[in-house]
C-alpha cells in the first residue's frame, strides 16, 4: 500500500493512528499481535550486525518487520531449548 505523504489528510490520519498506538503502549505496556495474543513491549540491545541481518530478512520480505523476525527467533529458541531439556 502506497500513501501520498504530500496529502495532508493522509499525514493527519497516519499521525492520529500513531498517537493512539503510542498511548496504548504507554498506558498498558502491552499490545495484541495480529493473532490476538497479548504481547509485551521489551527493550533489547543487539549488536549492529544482528540488526543488519534482521533488516536484510525484512528487505527480502521473509518477515514483515523487525519485531516479527525477533518474535519468531525467540519462539524458535524456546522450542529448541525445550526439546533439548526433554531429552
Amino acid at each position: 500500500m502506497f500513501f501520498d505523504w504530500r496529502d495532508v489528510n493522509v499525514v493527519t490520519s497516519y499521525l492520529q493512528m500513531y498517537y493512539q498506538i503510542i498511548l496504548l503502549l504507554y498506558f498498558h505496556g502491552s499490545v495484541r499481535d495480529g493473532g490476538g495474543i497479548e504481547v509485551k513491549v521489551v527493550t533489547v540491545h543487539l549488536p549492529e550486525a544482528y540488526l543488519e541481518a534482521i533488516d536484510e530478512l525484512v528487505r527480502k520480505k521473509i518477515y514483515p518487520n523487525r519485531a516479527e523476525a525477533i518474535r519468531m527467533a525467540v519462539r524458535d529458541f524456546i522450542q529448541a531449548e525445550a526439546n533439548i531439556r526433554e531429552q
